[in-house]
């Protein structure tokens, strides 16, 4: 579960601070979701608790680099209508692209940032 910390609001997208409520760690996330539909995660309000799923973009390199982590695939898994790979750095749970090219269970992976992909049972509709 994650505690909805803070909103930063743009014109059409915003930036959420969710604090993992096991770890006590915050994740600031990018929130698009309005672009896509009237159903998003609009309803989200400050120090509220939600299941929220969280993607990791960005690139999976060779060896590892100046801010790169390592990503340990626990499954495969399907939100929406995209398969991801379901992920923990450092025991935290994220999702990243499926990647074909992965072989083994741990990768070098250098994120740009973290998108919001599904609030409660509320999908993403970038991902349906």
């Amino acid at each position: 579960m994650y505690k909805l910390l803070n909103i930063k609001e743009s014109a059409m997208t915003r930036v959420l601070n969710l604090q993992n409520q096991d770890t006590l760690t915050i994740d600031e996330c990018f929130d698009d979701s309005a672009l896509y539909s009237l159903e998003n995660f609009d309803f989200m309000k400050l120090n509220e608790l939600y299941d929220c799923k969280i993607l990791l973009f960005g690139k999976i390199l060779d060896s590892p680099e100046n801010n790169s982590v390592v990503c340990q695939i626990e499954d495969t898994v399907t939100i929406g209508k995209r398969e991801l790979f379901k992920v923990t750095v450092n025991g935290l749970i994220y999702y990243t692209t499926k990647f074909d090219s992965i072989t083994t269970k741990n990768f070098y992976f250098k994120f740009i940032g973290k998108d919001v992909i599904q609030v409660n049972d509320v999908i993403h509709s970038s991902f349906l």
